[in-house]
């Protein structure tokens, strides 16, 4: 598919793109049910179909599909198989993550407007302050997508000498953080007999570095 001319991929087009693959996602449901992920084919096809990008914001020269469309989107992939269309709901959510970020630390994140976030917003890990950052320790489960993603979320409790920061009314404050898929180890614990080839794996970061700028909290304003 040609890429080049990126205003073409509105949510018509897109929604056209995802009726077009179906019969090379079902090709390939087996094996993505067996390997219990995506494969690099159905990944690829997902990519250039334009559906990763449906949320980015026309200020960076993304699509920002309405919500609707975006349903209608999803369901069309999920028909042809299931774990491909979780997997490209979650993978499209970059546009709401990086709408809380300065644009300086959006694009540095997301420098293509194809690129996969996936990740666990719960808090299952902590965000110790420090000069510049928080430095992020946990583990998260149901990671869906996170063996193709570029970007993982997770979502942790801000310490400070290791106990808990409050917020102003009191509770232990609720920070995301986004990091590089690199920063991050995936575990094998996906093993299910529903959605399997979503790849929801567990994953463990231990004491990275994450940028002040590379954090935000659902209680802010987004920028986008």
């Amino acid at each position: 598919m040609n890429r080049t001319d990126i205003s073409a991929l509105d949510g018509a087009t897109i929604l056209a793109n995802a009726r077009r693959i179906g019969p090379l996602l079902r090709e390939h449901a087996d094996e993505v049910e067996a390997a219990r992920r995506l494969t690099p084919p159905v990944v690829q096809a997902l990519r250039d179909s334009g559906v990763f990008r449906m949320s980015m914001p026309r200020a960076w020269g993304g699509p920002e599909v309405d919500l609707l469309a975006q349903v209608e989107i999803i369901e069309t992939l999920s028909r042809a198989d299931a774990s491909a269309g979780w997997c490209a709901m979650i993978g499209s959510d970059s546009g709401y993550y990086s709408a809380f970020l300065d644009d300086a630390d959006a694009r540095e994140l997301y420098p293509d407007l194809d690129t996969v976030t996936a990740g666990w917003i719960i808090p299952a890990g902590t965000l110790e302050a420090e000069v510049g950052g928080y430095r992020l320790s946990g583990r998260w489960s149901f990671g869906s997508g996170c063996t193709h993603a570029n970007v993982i979320c997770a979502g942790a409790l801000v310490t400070e000498g290791g106990a808990p920061v409050l917020g102003p009314d009191g509770k232990p404050q609720w920070r995301i953080a986004l990091l590089p898929a690199a920063d991050v180890e995936v575990r094998d614990t996906w093993h299910t007999t529903g959605l399997c080839g979503s790849g929801s794996n567990d994953y463990v970061v231990n004491g990275v570095l994450v940028p002040g700028g590379h954090t935000f909290a659902f209680g802010q304003q987004p920028r986008q």
